[in-house]
């Protein structure tokens, strides 16, 4: 019987012709493509020997723009890295920056590794710096930071001058057709009980701040008690929550974050006279686990609102004892929302100028009244509150925000577009700037929303950055 050489070729090995030797009358199903050489269509296994050899370690390569650079200029790599088997390769640069602030040679590598592990040698570039400065490493960050992006309090003087930058201009509003709702102390539960109530009628904004102390589980609920003689009905405009956990800061952020989202709620209660009705049961909370929720909402009459934790939520709390006040946030306040407006071209917009958040003098703390204390008190922080800010005529400039009080979480709504602060992690007291964007001459406004993340602490100080004509040297 003839026996013929068959070849099968794969991207990653060679099924070598000498490997095996095939009947061509055991092909039932073949097609002819040379004379001597038959691709068959199925091949028996065990009339196949094939030996693949070792892929090939891939080859790391890189260009940059310029043979030289200045202090604080851009450097553009290309990566030119590459692998022959054209698999995909993972880089890992030893060295690289996108500038660099001392004068000098700086060397930069890079390695490639593709997917089977096989490594690339090195490949290494000098990169030479004059002593000419372009920007220095704090002003590099400022000009060139994307939104969110943290920047290094690294200028000393800058730093230590903060304090004296003066204070934008700016018109402040109280929006009072909302009030607000908080309860946040204790802000520990260790016992059932009644958290804080009140009564209200039109729109309202509820807020409630608390972690499970109690040693076993409980649950949080808020009812709504028609003491009046015709139906209410309790409509929900926005919520903003968070599912429980133990991390206060991370409950604080991301609920202030779903509250800004502003998503469309259609959510209705009717409450007959003489009726209580659990309006908002949340999550069972865990020991030591909290809860953060913000919710506006709007009766057509007087209801009473009860925020009370038991071991089981039902409209019996009404009977537990009101918990003692333990110095935490509680009362209703007078305002739910600031509205801020400033005028960068009446301070000048080659000012470096900045605004305070929640520091209770430069921006003062609503007004309110504990109804179970009897006491009038004062919104610390401005937790709840929604902020407002409209920048008109910015020009050129950055926006920088830094943590003054404590350790910062939490996000800023820039132009509708959400910015979270810090991107991941935590923003420390003072130790550097996180940007929240840039405007240009060519912009009429920038606003800003915000509302302060339960967790986090306060003041913080937003700074207006000029960006000189190197800005338009760089577009």
């Amino acid at each position: 019987m003839q026996k013929k050489w068959v070849a099968l070729i794969c991207s990653t090995c060679i099924l070598a012709s000498a490997a095996f030797v095939v009947p061509q009358q055991s092909f039932v199903n073949a097609a002819r493509l040379t004379n001597d050489i038959i691709m068959p269509t199925s091949i028996p296994e065990t009339q196949v020997n094939v030996e693949c050899e070792r892929s090939s370690a891939p080859v790391a390569k890189f260009a940059v723009d310029k043979e030289t650079y200045h202090i604080g200029e851009t450097i553009t790599y290309t990566n030119l890295s590459y692998d022959p088997d054209s698999e995909s390769v993972f880089l890992s640069w030893t060295g690289k920056q996108e500038a660099f602030f001392e004068a000098g040679t700086h060397e930069v590598s890079l390695v490639a590794t593709d997917k089977n592990g096989n490594v690339s040698e090195a490949y290494t570039k000098e990169i030479k710096v004059t002593d000419r400065v372009m920007f220095t490493e704090f002003e590099y960050g400022v000009y060139f930071a994307k939104a969110g992006s943290f920047i290094k309090a690294s200028d000393s003087i800058f730093n230590s001058q903060l304090l004296q930058i003066p204070e934008s201009a700016y018109k402040t509003t109280y929006d009072t057709t909302r009030k607000l709702l908080v309860s946040d102390s204790p802000e520990n539960i260790r016992t059932s009980g009644i958290l804080y109530e009140d009564h209200i009628n039109g729109k309202v904004r509820l807020y409630a701040n608390h972690v499970n102390k109690s040693g076993g589980n409980i649950q949080l609920a808020i009812l709504a008690t028609n003491n009046g003689s015709a139906p209410v009905t309790l409509v929900t405009n926005n919520v903003g929550e968070a599912l429980p956990s133990q991390n206060a800061m991370l409950l604080g952020s991301e609920a202030a974050i779903d509250f800004l989202l502003h998503d469309e709620i259609t959510e209705e209660f009717v409450v007959q006279p003489g009726e209580t009705i659990i309006y908002r049961q949340f999550p069972t909370l865990f020991p030591e686990y909290g809860i953060n929720a913000i919710v506006d909402v709007e009766a057509t009459g007087q209801l009473q609102m009860t925020f009370a934790a038991d071991t089981e939520a039902s409209t019996n709390m009404l009977s537990l004892s009101k918990l003692a006040y333990e110095g935490h946030v509680r009362g209703t306040f007078e305002a739910s929302a600031i509205h801020r407006e400033l005028n960068m071209s009446k301070m000048g917009t080659k000012k470096l100028q900045r605004l305070v958040i929640g520091d209770g003098i430069a921006d003062s703390f609503v007004n309110g009244y504990d109804v179970q204390r009897n006491v009038a008190t004062k919104l610390s922080g401005n937790y709840g509150v929604v902020y407002d800010i409209t920048i008109h005529n910015p020009h050129n400039m950055a926006v920088l925000l830094m943590a003054r009080g404590g350790t910062f979480k939490g996000a800023f709504k820039v132009n509708g577009q959400f910015v979270r602060v810090p991107i991941s992690g935590v923003l420390a007291p003072m130790d550097g700037f996180v940007s929240l964007g840039q405007t240009s001459k060519k912009d009429k406004k920038l606003t800003i929303e915000f509302i302060p993340p339960a967790g986090s602490s306060f003041p913080l100080q937003l700074v207006f950055y000029p960006l000189d004509n190197r800005i338009d040297q760089m577009k």
